[in-house]
């Protein structure tokens, strides 16, 4: 609205229409990353329990290819649709406080699984992992070994 009045109404509908053309394409773009991170997040959860459910988690909406084909992919990709769909038409105040609430879901998952991914690692793990391969087991002279210049001499700076 702005740009038309100020500037030249062309160029106000350019802007508008980019803007459509813009939301399309985040539109696109989300379909897929949340039915391929679905199935990843069920891959991930399957670890632990196991069983045929989550095992073939990588062809809920997916072919062998990782393309969203047939019903199934379908009928997910309405469903993200319909939940985009959903929160787009909410009212201001509504909108606010579903994308604040999902905000705070998500710090809280990522502090959840920090937490508890510190809380279940064994030392023991964390001491295996991080040991150096070669030379001594605590990595005292491998650290001598670097620190011990080889071929370079420091110089003063003179003028």
């Amino acid at each position: 609205m702005f740009t038309s009045r100020i500037v030249h109404p062309f160029l106000g509908w350019l802007e508008s229409w980019s803007l459509v053309i813009a939301s399309i394409l985040i539109i696109a773009f989300e379909v897929p990353l949340v039915l391929r991170n679905l199935q990843i997040t069920a891959r991930i959860i399957g670890i632990g329990p196991g069983g045929h459910f989550f095992e073939n988690a990588n062809s809920w909406f997916t072919d062998s290819t990782g393309g969203i084909t047939g019903s199934p992919g379908f009928i997910g990709s309405l469903v993200v649709l319909l939940v985009i769909g959903a929160v787009c038409v909410l009212p201001t105040r509504t909108f606010h406080r579903v994308v604040t609430g999902l905000a705070a879901f998500g710090v809280a998952g990522f502090v959840t699984m920090f937490i508890f991914g510190l809380a279940g690692d064994e030392p023991v793990c964390v001491r295996a992992q991080s040991a150096p391969v070669h030379g001594r087991r605590d990595g005292r002279e491998d650290r001598r070994l670097r620190a011990r210049p080889t071929s370079w001499r420091g110089r003063a700076i003179t003028f």
